[in-house]
């Protein structure tokens, strides 16, 4: 099972860079909810690097924590 954080991990370290290879690491494993999309994605990002406040332990579990509100489980 892919984690959120280990999605969030591969997002910040850039293994992730476009919508396709984020549409091929979640398939199966994670969908988006309702009226969400690539978009929130990227907001998603946003927000938990400015409350990760540059340490990246932190900004890592912030970026999970919003994606929380992206996906769900599929």
């Amino acid at each position: 099972m892919m984690s959120l954080e280990y999605l969030a991990e591969m997002i910040l370290f850039g293994a992730i860079k476009t919508k396709e290879q984020l549409e091929e690491s979640i398939k199966g494993y994670w969908q988006y909810r309702k009226n969400k999309g690539f978009g929130d994605v990227n907001k998603a990002i946003k927000k938990g690097l400015k409350l990760g406040s540059g340490k990246v332990e932190r900004e890592i579990s912030c970026v999970e924590m919003y994606l929380k509100d992206v996906f769900k489980k599929a």
